[in-house]
């Protein structure tokens, strides 16, 4: 399923994250589907970012490979399955893009990182 994909590719991710001090690695879909791109908002109560928009997912587990997290956690937010990772999002040199960022007490670092997915299913929200 995931063949196009250059698997050690996510395991550099996860090795770099660690060298780094990163508190928590995320995984974050990205669903296309035509000219639109799934977006969700954040309830205003919610802890993490309230009241934003965001692209679905989370984190990565303990003893989870990024694949098995992005899988697990679009999952558990939408409803579906991941078809094919399409995409390990890139700087324009090729390296990965990602986006590091605090927790709202400033106690951790998260790392995000990004892939375009084709998902199978309805969306259903959790």
């Amino acid at each position: 399923m995931y063949k196009e994909l250059d698997l050690t590719a996510f395991e550099l991710l996860q090795g770099e994250a660690k060298r780094d001090g990163i508190t928590r690695l995320n995984v974050d879909p990205i669903i296309i589907q035509g000219n639109k791109i799934l977006h969700l908002h954040r309830h205003p109560d919610n802890p993490k970012f309230p009241n934003c928009w965001c692209l679905p997912g989370g984190g990565v587990d303990d003893g989870e490979s990024i694949i098995e997290a992005l899988i697990r956690e679009t999952r558990e937010e939408l409803g579906v399955e991941i078809v094919s990772i399409k995409k390990l999002v890139t700087n324009p040199d090729g390296s990965p893009f990602y986006w590091d960022t605090h927790s709202p007490d400033f106690s951790k670092t998260w790392r995000m990182v990004y892939f375009v997915v084709e998902i199978k299913g309805d969306i259903v929200l959790q």
